[in-house]
């Protein structure tokens, strides 16, 4: 196959992950809370962890669906890839 239809592919594998709304929603979920554990700035870096209990269950909960997700995600993808960088270009597209 050559260069042109590997990409072809490789966006048609794309698009049914990117247009993944829950896929897409859970990865805010983890990122969002991850990146608010702390303080980075010039005068400060600190950790601050999670204010309440649930907050931190719930992300507990978020990060353990978002990971079966994408491990879901990377059967298809290696289902469909027909090469390395097929598959490699399907994870990063999805970033």
């Amino acid at each position: 196959m050559n260069g042109i239809e590997s990409m072809g592919k490789a966006s048609a594998c794309r698009r049914n992950y990117r247009d993944d709304k829950e896929l897409n929603d859970l990865m805010w979920k983890v990122s969002k809370p991850f990146d608010s554990q702390c303080i980075d700035n010039e005068r400060e870096f600190a950790d601050v962890g999670f204010k309440t209990k649930e907050e931190k269950k719930q992300f507990k909960q978020n990060l353990i669906r978002f990971r079966v997700n994408m491990k879901e995600a990377l059967k298809h993808w290696r289902a469909n890839a027909n090469s390395r960088t097929t598959l490699i270009m399907n994870i990063c597209m999805l970033i």
